[in-house]
């Protein structure tokens, strides 16, 4: 039976259609005005690019292990909140659990067909320019390793106001004491730049999903 949607269940979905298309807008905007994000590509380490690789599986794997140790805790975040304040029931796995709800909310439109194409390619211009601000705000100072880790921990749990649930918050800050690594080995420059071929790697395979989900035969 069909149930009409809520008010606040209407207005969400028009919110996150403007909020694409607000993305998309500016994002290509910034990046016509400023073509200084081909540099990062035209740079690319491949060595550390496998690298990060190897550590987005290990990132991906321990979120999900730290997310069951406690899903109403790992779980939280504001995708979490908006859903309920919506009047959205929370997805459950096989044992009643919730799933894990959340991401990044300027990932948003990257599943939509045909249009996560378009979405996905913008974010790839972004991403050299949105490394190198949150490297400079979260790395760059860094004095020692208990200063780092504290700044791993603020960059980690600043992405909860984007979207990203608890037991996401805990694996970026690990993320986070890797680039401070890159930081000491080679500064602000190389943090970014392993910053953002790690952004890459996660935005190609995105975009992978997107081709993939927008060509495949129904």
């Amino acid at each position: 039976m069909y149930e009409r949607p809520s008010f606040l269940q209407v207005l969400g979905k028009v919110l996150k259609i403007w909020w694409i298309v607000v993305l998309c807008v500016s994002v290509a905007y910034d990046s016509i005005k400023d073509l200084s994000w081909m540099k990062a590509y035209a740079n690319i380490d491949w060595s550390l690019l496998g690298l990060e690789a190897i550590g987005i599986v290990f990132v991906l794997l321990l979120a999900f292990g730290i997310y069951r140790i406690h899903p109403g805790i790992m779980g939280f975040g504001l995708v979490r909140v908006i859903n309920s304040l919506i009047g959205n029931e929370p997805k459950r796995n096989d044992d009643g659990t919730p799933e894990m709800e959340g991401g990044n909310i300027n990932l948003m439109g990257t599943d939509i067909k045909y249009v996560g194409i378009v979405v996905c390619l913008l974010l790839l211009t972004g991403l050299p320019r949105w490394a190198a601000m949150e490297e400079e705000l979260f790395r760059q100072g860094t004095i020692d390793w208990w200063d780092g880790i504290v700044r791993s921990l603020a960059f980690g749990f600043a992405h909860m106001l984007v979207g990203v649930p608890v037991a996401g918050a805990i694996t970026i800050s690990i993320v986070g004491m890797f680039l401070t690594y890159m930081y000491f080995m080679g500064g602000v420059d190389l943090s970014t730049q392993a910053h953002f071929q790690y952004n890459l790697i996660l935005v190609s395979l995105l975009l992978f999903g997107a081709i993939g989900k927008s060509f495949a035969r129904d």
